[in-house]
């Protein structure tokens, strides 16, 4: 055929390129030689090799569709993280202008009445929710100092004494050494319970113990307010309010009501605020 005679062609043409004195033309039957005349095993690996290799492509073209699927994946993910973290840093700016507006005297202490529910954190103890006995204004350095009224203003908060009912880890406060137990109630704006120590909640093993909070560690103010015994020196008395705190956190699951600073408190002049809640 054509292809046998163009491979005579060829290898005339080589063999005349390196021994031109010996060189002669192919016949048909002698260059025919170096073709198998039958399909051999070599053949049979030749005629199975092309869909092996269609078989490769398309295992490679699979893994780019599949890498590139995985490199959009990575980009949604990285983009949802960013604005989760977003998100949580407008809510804790948030949290932080509300408590820094019911922080100030002249705005709290009407709310601060017997049995309200406030949470208290101090620095990385988070008391969580507590239970207000009383309230005391301590004395001034400045009360009569009038050059100094302006730092006195700044300074209020400090000065006020809250007494609280606190569930503390049972016998820490003995030591004087009270440590924080919460209840596991959650303010109705908390992403997670972890954040009003949620891993304690309903624990039997605690002490409800009356403890001075000063104004400026109040955080969260809620809606509702409990009945106080007459007399809570009785320990009877201050544990049944701690059964009152757990049969809460059962009520309000998702969080306890919070008092909102402009509807129930009346902060109107606050612009910032008022964009916060």
């Amino acid at each position: 055929g054509w292809l046998v005679r163009r491979v005579s062609v060829v290898a005339s043409h080589l063999i005349s390129h390196i021994h031109p004195e010996h060189a002669t033309a192919c016949s048909h039957h002698s260059c025919g030689n170096f073709l198998p005349s039958t399909p051999g095993p070599q053949a049979a690996r030749v005629l199975h090799a092309t869909p092996r290799t269609v078989l490769y492509l398309q295992m490679e073209a699979d893994l780019k569709e599949i890498e590139q699927q995985s490199a959009a994946l990575q980009v949604e993910g990285q983009a949802a993280i960013d604005e989760y973290k977003q998100l949580r840093g407008q809510l804790a700016d948030a949290e932080r202008l509300i408590a820094l507006a019911i922080q100030q005297p002249d705005r709290a202490l009407n709310f601060l009445r017997p049995g309200r529910l406030i949470r208290v954190q101090e620095a990385q103890d988070d008391w969580g929710w507590g239970i207000v006995v009383s309230v005391m204004r301590k004395r001034s350095p400045t009360d009569h100092n009038d050059s100094n009224n302006a730092a006195a203003e700044t300074n209020a908060a400090a000065f006020y004494i809250i007494d609280t009912l606190l569930p503390c880890q049972a016998g820490t406060w003995r030591d004087g050494h009270a440590r924080p137990c919460p209840m596991g109630l959650r303010s109705s704006k908390d992403s997670s319970s972890k954040q009003n120590g949620g891993s304690n909640g309903g624990s039997q093993d605690a002490d409800m113990i009356v403890m001075p909070v000063a104004l400026p560690l109040v955080v969260q103010m809620s809606s509702l307010r409990v009945g106080l015994p007459d007399d809570l020196r009785p320990v009877e008395a201050r544990q049944s309010l701690l059964l009152t705190l757990q049969k809460m956190a059962e009520t309000y699951p998702d969080g306890l009501p919070l008092l909102d600073p402009v509807e129930d408190m009346n902060i109107r002049d606050d612009p910032q605020l008022t964009a916060a809640v």
